[in-house]
């Protein structure tokens, strides 16, 4: 089975993360670094980079704390700033008064499983992940954890731009 790099890297973070190697698939030999985690009362948010050779990506994963429920999403370098924008976007357009409207959604590319990302903006800003073969899952990121979030995305940017 061959792989593109792309999916190598959600190939590793999702073993990293506890959710298994699939059948037939070597592993996968490279670094990850994960500046940000946030945790909720079910489920946290990761953001992460991963480089292999001359590949580098920015992962974002939401998954319960045991590890038994998540998914992932990859992006290469001018994807991963549709999500700093849609993100910063978000955060911008709260409001306590309305319910959540969707500011966009984004779609995973390079992948035999793409994930579903829809961004929503409300009380705080909700991210909803989900993908055919992988789990919907859901992580609503207050006010007070986006200055890290921020930091996290413009460092996982620095990392993986030019790759």
């Amino acid at each position: 089975m061959e792989l593109r790099p792309v999916q190598w890297a959600v190939v590793l973070c999702c073993c990293l993360i506890g959710v298994g190697w699939p059948r037939g698939v070597a592993r996968a030999a490279g670094t990850l670094a994960c500046p940000y985690s946030v945790g909720q009362s079910d489920f946290e948010l990761t953001l992460c980079s991963y480089e292999q050779g001359d590949e580098r990506v920015g992962l974002l994963r939401i998954q319960n704390h045991d590890n038994t429920v998540g998914n992932t999403f990859a992006f290469r370098y001018s994807e991963w700033l549709q999500l700093i924008e849609v993100s910063r976007l978000a955060e911008g357009s709260q409001s306590a008064s309305s319910g959540w409207k969707v500011t966009r959604e984004l779609h995973e590319t390079e992948t035999t499983d793409p994930s579903h990302l829809v961004v929503s903006a409300g009380p705080a800003v909700r991210f909803a992940l989900n993908s055919p073969a992988g789990a919907s899952v859901t992580f609503v990121l207050s006010s007070a954890d986006f200055g890290r979030f921020n930091d996290a995305l413009d460092g996982v940017a620095a990392f993986i731009k030019d790759h």
